[in-house]
């Protein structure tokens, strides 16, 4: 369904993008040779097919083209602003590298232009398309089932006119509910009806919508439609998902449907994955007398190694070496039974105010949170994420419930929402993880480079830290 012409639609938005594209990009090019009074090169010319052809890519990476008719206005916006993030980042950051050309502050500005000029083009083409199906490219339907799911899909294109699909009728497993309406449409007979019901009238495609339990029942209609020539569509949405998100994959030409309940791993986990490496690598020599500042001062007030190690859990489950400067007495973790009684987190967790085992140098270090500054080698490793859920070990993971397991289905990180919100004000386990599993279920660039500035003033200002 919908795919009438999608081929002409799709190259023509392609080609308009790229005629835009083209034309700001050019327009920037002249406005800034003009305005700085310099012969702009050919090497800062060749930037206008090169940024073209990334931001084409980048669009389908992010699916723009697919089904673009029935994409949110919202969804558009969200994939084009991301393209231009990262194209943004991408070029001076080579620019940067090169120290051979600058950007001018125009850049930014035509920039902005042009996302408000692809996400206009959008809007129009979206609404162009809809009237032109509307007149000229109706499809019409025969819906099997008559259930929940058949119903809110019958709700959803009679909201929809714009679509251009005309609902024939429905068939249904139950001759008790031949001749009732559904959503305003007629029950028109029962599978055994179906060749004469689809002879009768002009069907284009066939839509099913029925239990998993009727799935042996509608291979023979299945296969009767095949033979006429009919277009099946089959709903594979059989499990009432609350969490997890579905798509079709196909692996060695079997179609499988993929149910996760984890972000999406498309191309800005990947990007985040980078901005990891670049800040971690980064921080990683810039606060090098910082680690050797701290490394000192632990080894001049107490006995013991300076860092300390623990096993704790990384995505899945998976187990790496997690490194913090030590803040404890060396022989801390001997003494964690003897102290469970004072547990102030109500969970398998363990948090306790004052906690005899921290130095009076740890103390600082935990306040300023300079204890943690080992961890960016383990974010540079792909152990951990700079924003995401905090690793936990695995003797607490053994404790979990079944819905605490969810936070291990994002890579774990060094700041994260329940530490911007509180730290360690925070004194309810499952309070903790409901935030967790709200960054999951929220997570995008934006949501990480905002915990990322809440994090500066909550250490700086030590909020919630003990």
């Amino acid at each position: 369904m919908l795919k009438e012409h999608i081929f002409l639609y799709r190259q023509a938005l392609i080609f308009l993008d790229g005629c835009i594209i083209a034309s700001m990009c050019s327009v920037a090019y002249l406005f800034i040779r003009s305005v700085n009074q310099i012969n702009v090169g050919l090497a800062r010319l060749l930037i206008i097919p090169v940024a073209m052809l990334l931001v084409w890519h980048l669009f389908k990476f992010f699916k723009l083209y697919d089904a673009f008719r029935l994409k949110k206005v919202s969804t558009v916006v969200s994939i084009i602003l991301n393209t231009f993030l990262f194209e943004t980042v991408l070029i001076s950051a080579i620019v940067y590298i090169s120290a051979k050309y600058s950007i001018s502050r125009y850049f930014y500005v035509f920039v902005a232009l042009l996302i408000v000029s692809l996400v206009l083009e959008f809007l129009v083409l979206s609404r162009f398309f809809s009237r032109m199906r509307m007149k000229v490219n109706h499809q019409n339907i025969l819906i099997v089932g008559s259930g929940p799911r058949a119903q809110k899909f019958i709700a959803s294109i009679n909201e929809h006119d714009e679509w251009g699909l005309n609902i024939v009728g429905i068939i249904d497993g139950d001759p008790k509910k031949v001749g009732e309406t559904v959503k305003g449409h007629p029950v028109l007979g029962t599978f055994e009806d179906a060749p004469s019901i689809i002879h009768a009238h002009v069907v284009d495609e066939i839509v099913f919508l029925v239990p998993r339990t009727w799935l042996s029942r509608i291979e023979k209609l299945i296969s009767f439609c095949e033979t006429e020539g009919l277009r099946i569509n089959l709903a594979v949405d059989h499990y009432d998902f609350k969490i997890a998100h579905s798509r079709t994959v196909v692996f060695n030409g079997l179609p499988l449907v993929n149910c996760s309940s984890d972000p999406d791993l498309s191309f800005s986990l990947l990007f985040k994955r980078l901005i990891d490496i670049c800040v971690s690598a980064v921080s990683l020599i810039v606060l090098a007398p910082l680690f050797l500042a701290v490394t000192l001062a632990i080894k001049a007030t107490s006995k013991g190694p300076v860092l300390f190690q623990q096993k704790r859990c990384s995505r899945n489950r998976r187990v790496f070496n997690f490194y913090k400067f030590r803040t404890m007495v060396p022989d801390a973790e001997s003494r964690l039974e003897q102290l469970q009684k004072s547990n102030e987190l109500k969970g398998p967790a363990f948090k306790m105010t004052n906690d005899p085992r921290v130095t009076p140098l740890g103390r600082f270090l935990r306040q300023t949170s300079l204890d943690e500054l080992p961890q960016l080698w383990n974010v540079l490793k792909g152990d951990m994420s700079i924003v995401g859920p905090r690793p936990p070990i695995p003797s607490e993971v053994d404790k979990y419930n079944n819905w605490h397991r969810r936070r291990l289905s994002m890579r774990p990180g060094l700041t994260c929402l329940w530490q911007v919100g509180g730290r360690n004000n925070i004194t309810d386990f499952d309070e903790w993880m409901k935030l967790d599993l709200e960054y999951i279920d929220r997570w995008s660039m934006w949501l990480d480079l905002t915990i990322m500035c809440k994090t500066v003033p909550a250490v700086l200002f030590r909020t919630g830290a003990k």
